[in-house]
């Protein structure tokens, strides 16, 4: 394929991303290491909207959004929001659990040692990425890269309305 043809494959590829970020699909059931001890499974997250953030100590985009998660997260967790930040294979757990002891991270956070979290959601390697979960357990919208907080808010309400 020349350069027009690899332009052009770009061009249909990123013009389908909204369709794939905003496609219905199962959460896949994995089990979820928090630093506080507990693994539930996806599965275990029925019931309530979650909002999965994959992120990264060394994340400049995450650190940089994190204030805004924060009152997110503390805005919306009254009216049901479960947040759970999920930390990259590459970040030590020691750091994380000492970034979110630091930060003083209202929302449950994971570490994700083996990377397998991350791989059963659509193979994530891009931070930030963040997956909302319905109250059946599917995805309802992936944001990659900087998230668009009116965009979540919008969608959220509308969750939470149903």
């Amino acid at each position: 394929m020349g350069l027009g043809g690899s332009a052009i494959a770009l061009t249909v590829a990123l013009g389908a991303l909204p369709f794939f970020a905003s496609r219905r699909r199962p959460a896949p059931d994995v089990p979820i290491t928090l630093i506080n001890g507990t693994q539930p499974r996806t599965v275990d997250l029925r019931g309530r909207v979650v909002l999965m953030n994959f992120w990264s100590t060394t994340c400049a985009p995450c650190l940089e959004e994190m204030p805004v998660l924060i009152d997110f997260h503390q805005r919306n967790a009254p009216r049901g929001l479960r947040t759970i930040a999920v930390a990259m294979r590459h970040d030590r757990p020691d750091l994380v659990v000492d970034f979110a002891q630091r930060r003083r991270l209202p929302f449950e956070v994971a570490v994700d040692p083996s990377g397998a979290v991350a791989r059963a959601f659509e193979q994530t390697e891009v931070t930030p990425t963040k997956f909302l979960l319905d109250q059946e357990g599917h995805i309802v919208r992936t944001y990659v890269g900087h998230t668009n907080f009116r965009d979540l808010q919008e969608r959220l309400d509308h969750l939470l309305a149903s």
